[in-house]
């Protein structure tokens, strides 16, 4: 079988297949209060290759783990993560770098940030959306990635 284009003419032919019934309080957008938001990961993904695994977390942290190797946890990033928080967090191809959301209560928040793992820096900004992003899937086959953000917009971004 031939691989899926991903190009925006099919993207935009997209239709919702379901919509779960779910009340939200109004404490906060995400549905939660502060105190349950302290440590919550709220994304976690794995390398291609399934060496390492990364989570990032309400409080603004991203985990990054060696998933062969005890003690698991190889090191926590906050320094650089702390500016723009994090609510979404995946690997691209390579296993050094991770495509990471701005978090809601950030003040540049609707972006999406390519970081470097091994120096801590963002490489790379990709166009804002119009609400904040909750979900990142980079295409299997191509420098590409799909962004879904909190008013139902879905948006293709070149690596």
């Amino acid at each position: 079988t031939a691989p899926l284009l991903l190009t925006d003419t099919y993207i935009k032919a997209f239709k919702v297949a379901a919509v779960p019934s779910c009340e939200i309080p109004p404490t906060h957008p995400h549905g939660a209060n502060a105190e349950e938001l302290d440590d919550r990961i709220n994304a976690v993904d794995i390398s291609y290759d399934g060496e390492v695994c990364v989570t990032s977390s309400d409080n603004n942290l991203i985990h990054v783990y060696k998933t062969d190797q005890p003690p698991f946890l190889k090191k926590q990033i906050f320094q650089h993560v702390d500016k723009y928080g994090c609510n979404a967090i995946t690997f691209t191809h390579d296993k050094h770098y991770v495509l990471v959301a701005d978090r809601l209560s950030t003040k540049a928040a609707r972006t999406v940030r390519m970081m470097n793992l091994e120096t801590e820096e963002y490489v790379n900004a990709y166009s804002p959306h119009g609400a904040d992003v909750h979900t990142i899937a980079i295409h299997p086959n191509e420098n590409t990635f799909l962004t879904c953000d909190y008013s139902g917009a879905m948006r293709i971004f070149d690596l």
